[in-house]
């Protein structure tokens, strides 16, 4: 009935779909049922009902025996252990000399020693050094003008990307 309404509105899109779908059906229950005739046949064949049974019995046999030999060294090192006479204690440490400073330390501080001349202009130069870095790496201060930080390309790029972030999304503009 259902093909017949679809073949009278002009579907036969759907006939052929269904259609389909009908005998890959029917393959696949074909299939299935071989597939359970042959397991039947070579269960009939080679009978494996019993085989469970007979691998607990022979993995029950193997564990008894494991426990009986167990149960022997154990019997076996029980005597040993008890004729063993406790070991002596070793005597206690005792310290009868009071600790003293390692050898190679010095007993007292020594006086820092003075730089020279050629050290203390290294020492100079370091600091210099490290306070241009330090010039450098400053961040720019909120409170400075806008037209101030907007001269140097780096926070004008930071200003650019702020502006990007921080605006109206492309959508609204």
């Amino acid at each position: 009935m259902i093909p017949l309404v679809l073949a009278e509105s002009g579907d036969y899109g759907q006939i052929i779909f269904i259609l389909i779908a009908m005998i890959v059906g029917a393959f696949n229950w074909l299939k299935e049922r071989r597939a359970a005739q042959r397991r039947e046949e070579f269960d009939d064949e080679y009978d494996y009902d019993d085989s469970p049974n007979e691998i607990d019995d022979v993995y029950e046999q193997y564990r008894e025996e494991i426990r009986q030999r167990q149960a022997q060294q154990q019997a076996q090192q029980e005597p040993a252990v008890l004729s063993r006479q406790p070991a002596a204690q070793p005597p206690a440490l005792t310290r009868n000399k009071p600790v003293s400073q390692p050898p190679g330390l010095p007993a007292k501080a020594q006086k820092p020693r003075t730089l020279s001349a050629a050290e203390r202009q290294a020492l100079e130069q370091i600091k210099q050094r490290q306070q241009q870095q330090a010039r450098k790496k400053r961040p720019q201060v909120a409170g400075t003008s806008a037209r101030a930080q907007l001269r140097s390309p780096q926070s004008l790029k930071q200003a650019v990307i702020l502006q990007e972030i921080l605006g109206k999304p492309k959508a609204l503009q």
